[in-house]
């Protein structure tokens, strides 16, 4: 039996899936990347942390990255408190 012959019986609910992906994956892929930014806030060793858009996001939809600094390691002098 051929793909389209088997499921074309449930080809509305194959179209109506295909445009829930559409229309929701990006709130999704947003919904994660802010996570993964308020994971990095949350974190006491780290300086700065942001969403940088690395090309245009019509060339491609996933175009931002999370990026971290980790904050520099506090070294006392001796005689200092």
């Amino acid at each position: 039996m051929e793909y389209l012959e088997k499921y074309k019986p449930r080809m509305i609910e194959i179209e109506a899936f295909n445009m829930l992906k559409v229309v929701l994956g990006p709130c999704i892929e947003v919904l994660i990347l802010l996570d993964r930014l308020c994971y990095l806030k949350e974190q006491d060793n780290i300086a700065w942390s942001g969403l940088v858009k690395l090309f245009d996001p019509i060339k491609s939809p996933r175009c931002y990255a999370v990026i971290a600094v980790k904050k520099q390691p506090s070294f006392q002098v001796d005689g200092e408190n």
